[in-house]
């Protein structure tokens, strides 16, 4: 949601909303904390990622930048029940920033927050 006003003669508001289809704009905290762990943070050139999968799914895992493009898709393999943890390797040329990691299935979808940071591997 954007808004503002101004005066030049008239005085003049305006207000647009803008939407994506991404549905990862807004994450609340259950979205973010719920049985997904994304580390490490920041992150250079992989990150691992934790989570519980209570039944046997087919599992992708998406990374979405700040302005909402897929930079890396990835099917995860063995996600019977149980708990289970992946290594995701970064593309190498990613800049740094704020991401927005996606694990979906057809039962349920996870957010959480990547952090990538090249200088932190000096």
């Amino acid at each position: 949601m954007l808004a503002g006003s101004g005066t030049g003669g008239l005085t003049a508001t305006a207000c647009a909303r803008y939407l994506n289809d991404l549905g990862t704009s807004v994450l609340t905290s259950e979205e973010i904390h719920s049985s997904l762990s994304v580390y490490p943070t920041p992150a250079t050139d992989h990150i691992m990622v934790e989570f519980e999968q209570e039944v046997n799914a087919h599992i992708t895992a998406a990374l979405y930048s700040s302005d909402g493009r897929c930079v890396l898709m990835n099917e995860l393999t063995g996600t019977s029940h149980g708990t289970h943890r992946y290594r995701i390797e970064l593309p190498t040329l990613l800049a740094p920033g704020r991401y927005v990691l996606e694990l979906s299935s057809a039962a349920r979808t996870l957010h959480g927050a990547v952090i990538v940071d090249h200088a932190s591997e000096r």
